[in-house]
């Protein structure tokens, strides 16, 4: 499932573009940026708008507690996901949506196993990759087995490395988790960045399709509190798009002047 060529060293940079690799042709998924107070992962190039996001309690046992329609607000917008130095986590884009699906998940500075979750379909709905050059620096997985198994579902993790550690590392990684080896297309923040003693490895799988009546979907999950689904319940964020709720009468997350809370 991951890239490229293997044995090359894990990428460092400012801005990562997610690719999936399929039938030859490219497409693009999502971005993710380091910056210097946190990693922000963003959604532009899905075909379908708007959205909905919602914060969801879930279980002890892991499970989601929600009705989407019940707990859900709408957008019209391309939103992005931060997850701060601190573990303050939520859905935002400056002047367009307000900020107020929030949640607070683990510290960049210790390990979490389940920084977010990203499942997608309709994967050739999304943008293709333009011929001219990207200032991000490109990852990709390789949809073989996805005409049988049409979801790509990718957990990203985060791993406390040093810097020096990180820079022995070469994709695809080998991490583990509860016991079990898993090959990983593993990211960094650029060297000498506030972000530059963290790993942000993304372990994929192809699965069958949630069974939404779209052609095309993503859902995004994120912001876990600490201990989710070990026997302690909690909460996380969720966005999707399209919006796969039924019910017309939810608030708006849209921006516009006169709001009472600034974005």
């Amino acid at each position: 499932m991951t890239d490229g060529v293997a044995q090359q060293p894990v990428p460092r940079g400012s801005r990562h573009l997610i690719l999936a690799d399929l039938d030859g042709v490219l497409y693009q998924l999502f971005s993710i940026t380091f910056g210097n107070t946190g990693v922000y992962v963003h959604f532009p190039y899905h075909p379908d708008a708007p959205g909905a996001a919602c914060r969801a309690p879930v279980d002890p046992t892991g499970v989601l507690a929600a009705n989407l329609d019940r707990v859900t607000s709408t957008t019209t917008q391309r939103v992005k996901y931060s997850h701060h130095v601190d573990g303050r986590s939520h859905f935002s884009q400056d002047g367009k949506i307000l900020t107020k699906i929030t949640s607070q998940a683990r510290p960049l500075d210790e390990d979490i196993p389940y920084m977010f979750t990203i499942d997608l379909q309709g994967v050739e709905r999304f943008e293709a990759l333009p011929k001219a050059k990207t200032k991000y620096k490109p990852s990709r997985f390789t949809l073989d087995g996805y005409r049988v198994h049409p979801r790509l579902h990718i957990v990203a993790r985060w791993f406390a490395q040093s810097s020096a550690q990180v820079n022995t590392m070469s994709n695809p990684v080998t991490v583990e988790v509860d016991g079990i080896e898993l090959d990983g297309l593993a990211l960094a923040a650029p060297d000498g960045s506030p972000l530059a003693d963290g790993l942000l490895v993304m372990n994929a799988s192809l699965e069958d399709a949630l069974a939404v009546t779209q052609d095309s979907l993503l859902l995004f999950m994120g912001g876990f509190s600490p201990g989710l689904g070990r026997g302690t319940a909690g909460e996380l964020v969720m966005l999707t798009y399209p919006d796969i709720a039924t019910s017309t009468d939810r608030p708006s997350l849209d921006y516009s002047p006169g709001t009472l809370v600034e974005p």
